[in-house]
């Protein structure tokens, strides 16, 4: 085999990054797609909205969360999944909003809905970039908690190419 020949630290130099590959997670377009706030894990999903015109009308239903998808490259759609960090289960009575902060300076926010994605509940919205190729997106949750609510801000840094 060709590989035998290769001297050890190539050897070891090449394992070692494919170890790097397969543990770290890819988010396209995010620096990191999960924060743990207090309490509450939260993974974020950006991608095109222009892949979201696929789904079946079945499907699209459950997407009907205000803002087109639209053909305009501009427009993202944005999917939050909430969970508890003590016990792992899925935060399904929460309500969710996103805050950008474009590179230009220009601010601007969605309201995520409910919806259903591979049998599990998630939370959507579209959004549309403008011109910002790159923006901090914070993410607001307001959920029950004890006999009150927490509130909370999960900040994600997002670029797309």
């Amino acid at each position: 085999m060709a590989s035998s020949h290769m001297p050890l630290g190539l050897k070891i130099a090449t394992l070692l990054a494919a170890i790097a590959l397969v543990a770290t997670p890819t988010y396209a377009g995010l620096e990191r797609g999960k924060v743990t706030v207090g309490s509450t894990i939260v993974y974020l999903g950006v991608v095109p909205a222009t892949k979201t015109r696929d789904y079946s009308s079945e499907q699209a239903g459950d997407m009907a969360m205000g803002g087109a998808p639209a053909n305009n490259a501009n427009n993202i759609h944005l999917v939050v999944a909430l969970f508890d960090h003590g016990t792992g289960k899925r935060i399904t009575n929460a309500h969710v909003s996103a805050r950008f902060v474009g590179e230009r300076g220009r601010r601007w926010s969605a309201v995520l809905q409910p919806m259903t994605m591979n049998g599990a509940m998630t939370y959507g919205a579209y959004s549309n970039m403008g011109r910002d190729n790159e923006a901090s997106i914070l993410i607001d949750v307001e959920r029950p908690f004890g006999r009150g609510t927490q509130d909370l801000t999960a900040r994600f840094e997002y670029s797309r190419d």
